[in-house]
């Protein structure tokens, strides 16, 4: 959509919003209403922008947060997906917002490390 961006929703993260909005984006819908796994949803979203046409766009990420640590995954391990400089965090489970912001901002939130590029 032309002249739809704006602060709370930038140039890159729009292509996202503008899939979701136009109901592109059906696995991560499915997955995303039932489970809080971000390592699946983001799988999901993946195959969904890939389907799409557009998940050269992206940056499918996973890094370890020491918000996240637990008895179950010790590493805190998370996924989500990057796009120009900006987070979108899809995996916060079923009722949850999505979560968009700046990629050093998020990173220092959610006290970020060990961050790649999954393949």
């Amino acid at each position: 959509m032309a002249g739809r961006e704006t602060p709370s929703i930038p140039g890159g993260p729009n292509v996202f919003v503008n899939l979701l909005e136009a109901g592109q984006l059906p696995g991560f819908i499915t997955l995303r209403r039932g489970i809080s796994n971000c390592h699946g949803i983001v799988s999901a979203v993946h195959h969904d922008l890939n389907d799409a046409g557009c998940a050269h766009l992206f940056a499918f990420k996973r890094g370890s947060s020491d918000l996240l640590k637990s008895e179950h995954d010790p590493k805190g391990l998370h996924s989500w997906i990057e796009a120009n400089g900006w987070v979108i965090d899809v995996a916060n489970g079923a009722n949850r917002p999505i979560i968009i912001m700046q990629t050093d901002a998020y990173y220092q939130l959610m006290r970020m490390t060990n961050v790649a590029e999954q393949q």
